[in-house]
């Protein structure tokens, strides 16, 4: 592996994205003059706090005269000012997974993809690889309490990084070790159906360097269908009885233990300090990549033993008025059962309500029936707008897809509140739940902000 030569000026749009701004951190840490802009004045706040001068809004005069390479986030459009200009100057423009892969192609690349679990995987392995003293540089789509933050500039040769399939972005990175988490449908504006993601992760899994370790998880139909190449290592992971790397629970609740055999033969215990099978899936993940890259036993107990979860991934926000919050990512009606299951095992016997804010009215459309399936286990669901991004609808349908939500979760039994606003909920919802229940919060737009003022003041 050759490094390759970072621009000493890069100037990036859309600079507040979880990829992007991790990704402008790491430059800023290496030397490279950076600059950005974006519209979310949150962030832009606290990159300023780490000296790198970005400004709100997209204007052709943010381009500064000695930008070598301008980065751009999948969300950033043809007919931005800064993209427009950049093309005007000849300076070279490439998207975030494009310039990410030219960085995870100079370094011994291991990466994580999957339609779930991404973040969590790829934030373990982090935890592990720190423990092992290997001093890796690491992205995130989340931040990791043990990195302050979703990244990490390490002196070591390799780079752990969450693989995205969105816009099939993680075509653009080759590396030599990952993990395939899991496989379903999700983002219906990009994949038709399951055999496109199919398609779309087995052109990610023949780009691999050598070596080219693969870990898949083969519990569910869908990865057992993935075209994986066959002169190269592959190791399977899963409950299920047929897999390389199996995992037996051992003890449930918010510390699970669990027993790790390979091949038949016990490799171990570990214990975890985040709770759910599908965490105990993805450390097995984990326990089976760092095994075949020559991880001692002993760094993997210790980094998956201190691991403390990643912000909003089941992230228990305090207690407020008797109520127990927490705060989910979940956003696809297989991880709002995780989360709920997760929840029923840790509050056993307590009354769990599901906030929940639909992310995308094309994902609405496509899973209707399996997220009323799924918000049906709680017992009582509070629903919120939907959050939207990249796609226009009009309001009539937008309305008759929520109304076709609440109709599918109640006629399998779970009471629905249906609210306007963050607003309306911020006024109703108090009087709905009850001292002592579990409210669950879930969805991948801006519900943190809500679930915020619920429990300001709030003691653990």
């Amino acid at each position: 592996m050759i490094a390759a030569r970072l621009p000493e000026a890069v100037h990036i749009v859309g600079v507040c994205g979880s990829g992007t701004s991790g990704l402008a951190r790491i430059l800023h840490s290496r030397g490279v003059q950076v600059s950005g802009s974006d519209t979310t004045a949150t962030e832009l706040r606290s990159l300023r706090l780490a000296g790198i001068p970005v400004v709100e809004g997209h204007h052709r005069e943010n381009l500064r005269d000695r930008v070598e390479l301008v980065v751009h986030s999948a969300a950033i459009p043809s007919s931005n000012p800064e993209l427009i200009e950049s093309r005007r100057r000849g300076v070279e423009v490439l998207k975030y997974a494009q310039f990410l892969g030219r960085m995870v192609d100079s370094s011994f690349g291991i990466a994580v993809a999957g339609t779930h679990g991404k973040t969590t995987t790829a934030a373990m392995l982090a935890s592990v690889w720190i423990a092992a003293g290997r001093e890796p540089t690491v992205l995130l789509g989340g931040r990791h309490p043990e990195l302050d933050g979703n990244w990490h500039s390490g002196g070591g040769s390799e780079f752990v990084v969450e693989a995205c399939e969105y816009d099939r972005s993680f075509h653009s990175i080759h590396p030599q070790a990952g993990i395939v988490t899991n496989l379903e449908l999700d983002h219906p504006d990009v994949y038709s159906d399951l055999d496109s993601v199919l398609d779309s992760f087995g052109k990610f899994v023949e780009g691999f360097q050598d070596p080219g370790v693969l870990v898949l998880g083969v519990d569910r139909a869908g990865a057992r269908a993935l075209q994986v190449p066959t002169d190269r290592p592959v190791f399977t992971f899963g409950y299920c009885s047929d897999a390389d790397w199996r995992a037996a629970i051992v003890e449930c609740g918010p510390n699970p233990v669990f027993e790790v055999l390979f091949r038949g033969r016990s490799y171990g215990r570990f214990r975890l300090r985040v709770a759910g099978p599908h965490n105990v899936l993805n450390a097995l993940a984990v326990v089976a990549l760092a095994d075949a890259l020559g991880i001692d036993r002993e760094s993997i107990v210790e980094g998956l033993e201190r691991f403390p979860g990643v912000d909003r991934r089941f992230e228990r926000l305090g207690r407020h008025r008797g109520v127990d919050w927490i705060d989910d990512f979940a956003h696809h009606p297989t991880e709002l059962s995780s989360a709920i299951e997760t929840a029923r095992e840790v509050f056993a016997g307590r009354r769990l309500w599901v906030l929940f804010q639909p992310h995308q009215y094309g994902r609405l459309r496509t899973f209707g029936p399996q997220f009323a399936e799924s918000l049906a286990a709680a017992d009582g669901v509070g629903l919120l707008p939907v959050y939207s991004v990249r796609e226009s609808i009009p309001v009539t349908d937008g309305s008759s897809l929520l109304t076709q939500l609440v109709t599918g979760v109640e006629r399998l039994g779970t009471p629905v509140e249906q609210f306007d606003s963050f607003d309306d909920a911020e006024v109703r919802l108090p009087h709905i739940l009850r001292e002592d229940d579990v409210c669950l919060a879930c969805g991948a737009g801006d519900l943190s902000q809500l679930t915020a003022r619920f429990v300001a003041g709030s003691t653990q």
